[in-house]
């Protein structure tokens, strides 16, 4: 429906909303894959530093309860290199914290 309206952010707030959904249902990786998509098709839409980084934070948050780490702090990274929106931004950085912390020997490495 969102994307019939053909607003590209109703769009992004659908993919968000879908993403979330997945996840909430235990569709993790189905979150993972529409997080990501709907960041590409925000960056096709000039969205990419707004919606499209929100929803790759949505990417890595659904990676980390999959225990995918590394690659969720790869998307936390590509996210907050592209955020300019303060809130993004603080969703990113409160993501980073956990996924920094090393599973295996229950340590903090301390800051990135």
């Amino acid at each position: 429906m969102a994307e019939q309206a053909a607003n590209p952010v109703d769009l992004g707030r659908a993919y968000m909303m879908h993403s979330e959904s997945l996840g909430v249902g235990g569709r993790l990786d189905d979150a993972v894959t529409t997080a990501l998509k709907g960041a590409a098709v925000m960056g096709g839409l000039g969205l990419e530093r707004t919606h499209g980084s929100f929803l790759i934070l949505n990417a890595a948050q659904f990676a980390m309860a999959r225990d995918r780490w590394d690659e969720a702090s790869e998307l936390i990274e590509q996210a907050l290199d592209k955020s300019t929106h303060t809130f993004t931004r603080v969703y990113g950085l409160s993501l980073r914290a956990p996924s920094a912390f090393d599973v295996e020997t229950s340590s903090w490495p301390g800051p990135p």
